[in-house]
């Protein structure tokens, strides 16, 4: 008996320069997935930050907000971190806009606060847990008397940059900011 077998025998499988090829369009297909990875991991650390501060924002304007006017005296108030911490040099001899200077005692978290005295725990503390760290913001705002029956409220929530020092005494260079504007109307 004879068996008819083709004298082309065509084996099936892939030679070496397709293993290559394809092992080169999965490497830069991962390497890229990686850095979409990376990038993705500091934007959600940048808005875990701003949320915070928004967050912040919202709880001083509110408590502000609640006080009588006479309770809340024109001018520069804050709160934060008043010596030097990981995330900000020392806060003393920062200018604001208009000329403003606020000195460092001024922003402790505790009743020696001329602005917050015995009532600070009405407003939030500056530090922060965010994902897995503490993070000091720094809560300035500027109180301008518009009228006897109105103030105008400006807050400024101060917080690191990922990767970067946070500078107070270099015009918050290496922070974000979050602000916001209010109006206060007294009660008739």
């Amino acid at each position: 008996m004879e068996r008819n077998v083709p004298k082309n025998r065509h084996c099936g499988g892939f030679s070496l320069l397709e293993v290559v090829f394809s092992m080169v369009i999965i490497s830069v297909s991962v390497l890229g997935l990686l850095a979409l990875t990376t990038t993705s991991m500091k934007a959600n650390a940048r808005d875990d930050l701003k949320t915070g501060a928004v967050r912040l924002a919202s709880q001083v304007a509110e408590t502000l907000l609640a006080q009588p006017m006479e309770a809340v005296p024109a001018g520069v108030c804050g709160i934060g971190d008043a010596i030097t911490s990981a995330n900000a040099q020392p806060l003393s001899g920062v200018t604001k806009v208009g000329g403003n200077t606020v000195a460092t005692d001024t922003y402790v978290y505790d009743s020696t606060n001329d602005c917050l005295g015995s009532n600070f725990e009405a407003y939030p503390n500056p530090e922060q847990v965010i994902r897995k760290g503490t993070v000091d913001y720094n809560i300035i705002w500027t109180s301008t008397d518009l009228s006897s029956d109105l103030k105008m409220i400006q807050i400024d929530v101060y917080y690191p940059n990922p990767g970067e020092t946070c500078l107070p005494a270099e015009g918050w260079k290496g922070c974000g900011v979050n602000t916001v504007t209010l109006y206060k109307h007294r009660a008739i």
